[in-house]
């Protein structure tokens, strides 16, 4: 929703004398980028600050000023990428400057780019920069492929947003301008500082934000991200019979082994990872230490193999149905609860043992089996799809968008601890943080952790506790005490052990 009293509303209403200084340029096609500060207070040293280090970095990347309206800066580019290296290094400045602030003192600026046509691309700039939050970068999808091959630019989709005179939904995508742990600590923190009120700009809400949510990813970047495989393809010794489901770690399928005479589940990686070596090495690897793992609540490993130009993982079929889907019938009778929990935690215990973390634990990857059995899936191979050792946003990457880079916050949020939230390192813990989730569902029905959005879910996660009350009157004491100590949200005074 747009709010007309925002700075960057009067800009647009300065349309007339906007225009005047772009015709001095004589150029049909331009980039457009629109700065906006967010702060704990609005005294005038901070208006300076902002305003002198974007006029400076402007300059430096060949770009020129065109307005400025109390909080905001509207400039000129030549070029996409002058624009976005530009914008990277206002927010790699300021993040330096605000060290030597207290932390409710430091101000956050927020930037939105388009490239295109002139008069739209003012508009579309300046309706990004209005739907973008405290320390981000948002780019039009014009931004996005005029900077493909610049290697030192790196963005992920979000989303699709409506602007306001355009028929057609805009996409628009985050650009990671720091370390991916870095860059997800810093706005878990100051999205947790806007939702709490301690953050504030003229016209900005929480809720106008652009965030990610589990959306269809657009089908140019998902058919980069997956080569699908028809019912009947042969994979080795193995026919596809039919797609199970898809998720940001690969397509799964139910197979059969025509060698051993088996029904299996065949994972298909995604392309983008089967073209990066290192990490197929470092994932053969992991795989071989998850294949490991012989207990009859955890879905085995069989093989990693590859075929047809495909990498694909062959993985016990668990017959059933999941955990979230008997949740969604209505919370679990607390006697049935406390035994799926008990298998649970058998499972995570022989893991934790092997130093083997989940990272990704839910309902949607538990399997209630004919028997009554609970059998857990995809166990470590969040860690397995590590880009790197550094601590990422990929903890979570069951349904992470196509084109999703570490450091922005997707996946299944309301399950994430509240280290993993901010992009830290992650051990057994996190997996206890997250079975506390599940138990907590199955006896009230409900989420413990969520928001309509990906950051209200998160702020949830770093501040609130969950409706106690939800508990049904039959769950002993022992439970809500158990509840609370898988909730801790430091690490270090949460239940160590399962």
């Amino acid at each position: 929703m747009d709010h007309p009293d925002s700075n960057i509303d009067r800009l647009l209403n300065a349309q007339a004398n906007v225009d005047d200084r772009l015709q001095q340029y004589n150029t049909a096609v331009t980039t457009i980028l629109f700065t906006d500060i967010v702060s704990p207070t609005a005294y005038s040293a901070i208006l300076h600050r902002h305003t002198d280090l974007v006029s400076k970095t402007v300059a430096e990347f060949q770009g020129s000023i065109i307005k400025i309206i109390g909080e905001s800066v509207m400039a000129e580019f030549p070029e996409p990428a002058f624009a976005v290296q530009a914008a990277v290094q206002i927010q790699r400045h300021l993040r330096l400057l605000n060290e030597s602030l207290d932390v409710r003192e430091r101000p956050q600026v927020r930037i939105g780019i388009d490239a295109g046509p002139l008069r739209d691309t003012v508009n579309t700039a300046a309706r990004i920069t209005k739907r973008s939050g405290p320390a981000q970068i948002l780019i039009s999808r014009s931004v996005r492929d005029a900077i493909l091959n610049e290697k030192d630019l790196r963005c992920t989709w979000l989303g699709r947003s409506t602007v306001k005179g355009r028929e057609a939904a805009e996409d628009v995508f985050e650009v990671i301008w720091t370390d991916a742990a870095t860059y997800a600590d810093l706005r878990a923190s100051v999205t947790a500082a806007l939702a709490r009120g301690e953050l504030n700009a003229p016209g900005l809400r929480l809720e106008d934000l652009v965030q990610p949510r589990r959306q269809a990813a657009p089908v140019q970047d998902s058919a980069r991200m997956f080569r699908s495989v028809t019912v009947g393809t042969q994979l080795g010794s193995h026919e596809i019979v039919a797609l199970l489901g898809k998720g940001g770690m690969g397509e799964v399928y139910r197979a059969r082994d025509t060698k051993l005479k088996r029904e299996v589940a065949i994972k298909i990686l995604p392309d983008q990872f089967s073209r990066d070596h290192d990490r197929v090495n470092r994932f053969q690897r992991e795989a071989e230490v998850l294949a490991s793992l012989n207990h009859p609540n955890i879905a085995t490993i069989y093989d990693l193999q590859e075929a047809n130009g495909l990498r694909y993982l062959v993985l016990e079929l668990v017959e059933g149905e999941t955990l979230a889907e008997r949740v969604r019938r209505g919370p679990i009778p607390v006697p049935e609860a406390l035994e799926v929990a008990q298998y649970v935690c058998e499972a995570l215990e022989a893991a934790h043992e092997k130093g083997i973390v989940h990272r990704d634990l839910k309902p949607a990857n538990a399997k209630i089996t004919p028997e009554g059995k609970v059998k857990i899936l995809d166990f470590g191979l969040a860690k397995a799809f590590e880009r790197s050792t550094l601590a990422d946003l990929s903890n979570s990457p069951t349904m992470m968008t196509a084109g999703t880079e570490g450091g922005v916050i997707l996946g299944t949020a309301g399950y994430m601890s509240p280290e993993q939230a901010r992009g830290r390192p992650v051990d057994k813990r996190t997996d206890i943080w997250a079975f506390g989730c599940m138990l907590y569902e199955m006896l009230t029905g409900r989420q413990a952790f969520v928001g309509e959005t990906v950051s209200d879910t998160i702020v949830a996660i770093l501040d609130r506790e969950p409706d106690w009350t939800a508990l049904p009157e039959a769950a002993p004491l022992t439970i809500r005490r158990l509840l609370q100590r898988c909730f801790e949200k430091d690490a270090k005074h949460r239940l160590h052990d399962i």
